[in-house]
């Protein structure tokens, strides 16, 4: 669809019925190319469109009614009319009959397109040249773009995609808020008083709504106002979105997880990744979804994102996969993010403030190797808050830190040395999933030949004096 005529669909949408596609009770072609405009009727429109142009006021308004009750068959000829006719009246009058004669066409379109129930045709629609590279182009698939193409709110997000992205990207904005509204379901009367009544979102504009985000980049969608950053993954655990993703009974299941596993390898946006972060993981609905690992690695290995969420996501990909995760540890032994101040308290100096200590996540990334490796935190130079038991080693954080930094440089030279005596450890086979997933665990990577390893991270190594 040309991006010049694509607000002519959406006005002319808010004239038609287009909810009511598909259930007319009269037989209609599955095949588009029936839809073409017969030679003889696309002359007739063009003698209308001169006529627009008539020195007689009654024969312009004329010209115009017959043109009105061509409706979408004249369609063509008002589009050469707006880009052709040197005539100021003519190209005005068509611009009035447009709207409409575009939204009867791709009415029309909308109902050769769900009678080809077995995909059998070509069609031209909003999205699904697109849809079909992503999701793909059998039955499963058409069906699924065919359950969401029926709402008059999902064609018209689907008709920007056809005017860049930076239109795509201010509808999903706008899409999101209205759906986030919905789910709170908060109205402010006239007379100021607030009712709640939070309604479930559709399955259709769920899906609808992931498939356009998974093809603009984050950067041209507005952050929604008012309530702060709301994003796909938000929409994504409603329960409508939870029957079809996990019930493999739903009609739609098979295709639904196509497009949620486009969407999850097109997430660009640091804020949507703290969103998604808990759902990748163990217990997440999105664990079994292959894109998840290289997902959970970007988010490990990413700057503008909050260490917590980045020593997360690592405890996920350590837990799930076990030493096949060592090189993404070792690449993150220079990275100073700070994941969290763990607090040691003042004992014996109670009117002075508690003492903290900073953990970053080039720590976190040594305790798991550690972790990997059965070492002890102790052994290291970890200290612990005082009355608490010192593990032999742990998959978290927040009770551990390094009291300065030399302690910190000490650990990774001492690392480095435990290295050059024992060698790369094998990455171990990862976990077989959790039975009934229908998913294989990813392939463990192999270890890169020639990794350096950092010793002593970004500054070189201190001299530690020993003790007298």
């Amino acid at each position: 669809m040309n991006r010049r005529y694509g607000v002519f669909v959406l006005a002319g949408a808010l004239v038609l019925n287009l909810a009511g596609i598909g259930g007319l009770g009269r037989a209609v072609s599955p095949d588009p190319k029936d839809l073409a405009v017969p030679p003889e009727v696309l002359s007739k429109a063009r003698l209308l469109i001169q006529q627009l142009g008539s020195d007689s006021y009654r024969e312009r308004e004329q010209a115009q009614a017959e043109l009105a009750k061509m409706g979408r068959l004249a369609r063509p000829a008002l589009l050469e009319a707006m880009d052709q006719h040197p005539n100021p009246e003519v190209r005005f009058r068509a611009s009035l009959l447009l709207p409409r004669a575009s939204a009867e066409d791709l009415k029309a379109r909308l109902e050769a397109f769900l009678a080809d129930t077995e995909a059998r045709y070509e069609h031209a629609l909003p999205g699904l040249s697109r849809f079909r590279k992503l999701v793909g182009t059998d039955v499963k698939a058409r069906n699924l773009f065919a359950e969401f193409v029926k709402s008059p709110s999902n064609l018209e997000l689907l008709t920007t995609l056809e005017q860049g992205d930076a239109a795509a990207g201010r509808a999903i904005a706008d899409r999101r808020y209205l759906l986030f509204a919905q789910m709170q379901g908060q109205r402010i009367l006239p007379n100021g008083h607030i009712i709640h009544e939070p309604r479930q979102i559709s399955f259709a504009d769920i899906a609808c709504l992931l498939f356009v985000e998974a093809l603009v980049p984050s950067k041209y969608i507005p952050s929604t106002p008012v309530f702060g950053h709301v994003g796909g993954s938000m929409f994504l655990q409603q329960p409508a979105s939870h029957t079809v993703l996990n019930n493999p009974s739903e009609p739609h299941h098979e295709a639904y997880r196509r497009l949620v596993g486009a969407w999850l390898a097109s997430r660009d946006d640091p804020n949507e990744w703290n969103n998604l972060v808990h759902l990748l993981g163990p217990g997440g609905a999105l664990q079994n979804f292959p894109q998840a690992q290289v997902l959970l690695r970007r988010i490990a290995s990413s700057d503008n994102v909050p260490g917590w969420s980045k020593a997360q996501a690592l405890i996920h990909l350590v837990r799930r996969n076990g030493r096949a995760e060592i090189p993404t540890l070792l690449a993150l032994f220079q990275d100073d993010t700070t994941i969290t101040q763990v607090w040691f308290g003042n004992p014996g100096l109670p009117n002075q403030p508690p003492i903290q200590y900073e953990l970053r996540l080039r720590d976190f990334a040594l305790a798991c190797m550690l972790y990997l490796t059965n070492q002890r935190l102790a052994d290291y130079g970890f200290r612990f808050p005082p009355g608490q038991a010192i593990p032999a080693h742990q998959l978290s954080y927040g009770n551990y830190a390094f009291d300065s930094e030399q302690a910190r440089q000490a650990a990774f030279v001492k690392f480095g040395f435990w290295l050059l005596k024992n060698g790369m450890p094998e990455a171990n086979t990862p976990p077989t999933p959790p039975s009934g997933s229908g998913r294989e665990a990813p392939p463990a990577p192999n270890t890169p030949p020639g990794i350096k390893i950092p010793l002593g991270g970004i500054n070189p190594p201190p001299v530690i004096k020993p003790d007298r």
